[in-house]
């Protein structure tokens, strides 16, 4: 009964993964997990891949298991208003909103910067001075299952002419790895 409740997460669950997964799970998935720091991993193959992104950096702590997602979108070419890499972030923003409901979006360029013609639109992201942000979670209303407690979907820069997105989901059970990682840090002063 427990291992047909696992397998009906991991179909229900972003890109097949699913809360409390362990690392032994994750790497029966992908093979070829590579550790990226303390209790995170990137992995490149998951059950239920999607075409606009190609890694997916996974937290999994000890006794709490899988805990956070974030999946790597690909690099996108780009003209300076940002054009492909908003399309891109249009489509899936939509096809978020229709499983999890409205968002808050944050689209925001800050006061004062140089960077505010509509041209500069991938410049001023570059420079961390715009901002496209979608967000889902419970504290807002959303309605989520499979244990996620928030989404947030990003635009990003990596020069004036390529953007990426990424897609975070954060489990229920983040918050309290989160204060673990934090006790542990403070622990070694």
């Amino acid at each position: 009964m427990v291992s047909s409740i696992c397998i009906a997460q991991s179909a229900d669950g972003p890109f097949g993964l699913w809360k409390g997964m362990t690392y032994q799970q994750v790497k029966s998935i992908d093979n070829d997990v590579k550790e990226f720091g303390d209790n995170v991993y990137i992995i490149t193959k998951v059950p239920k891949p999607h075409k606009e992104f190609e890694a997916y950096m996974v937290l999994i702590y000890k006794d709490n298991g899988l805990c956070k997602i974030v999946a790597m979108g690909l690099d996108t070419t780009t003209n300076g208003y940002g054009s492909q890499i908003k399309s891109i972030y249009t489509h899936i923003q939509e096809s978020l909103t229709k499983k999890y409901g409205s968002c808050e979006e944050i689209d925001m360029l800050y006061p004062g910067s140089i960077w505010d013609e509509p041209d500069d639109w991938m410049m001023s992201l570059l420079k961390t001075e715009r901002y496209l942000t979608s967000l889902w979670s419970i504290d807002n209303g959303n309605t989520l299952s499979n244990s996620i407690k928030a989404i947030e979907l990003d635009t990003h820069a990596r020069n004036s002419s390529t953007g990426y997105l990424t897609l975070t989901y954060e489990f229920d059970n983040f918050h309290e790895v989160s204060a673990k990682l934090e006790a542990e840090e403070e622990d070694s002063f």
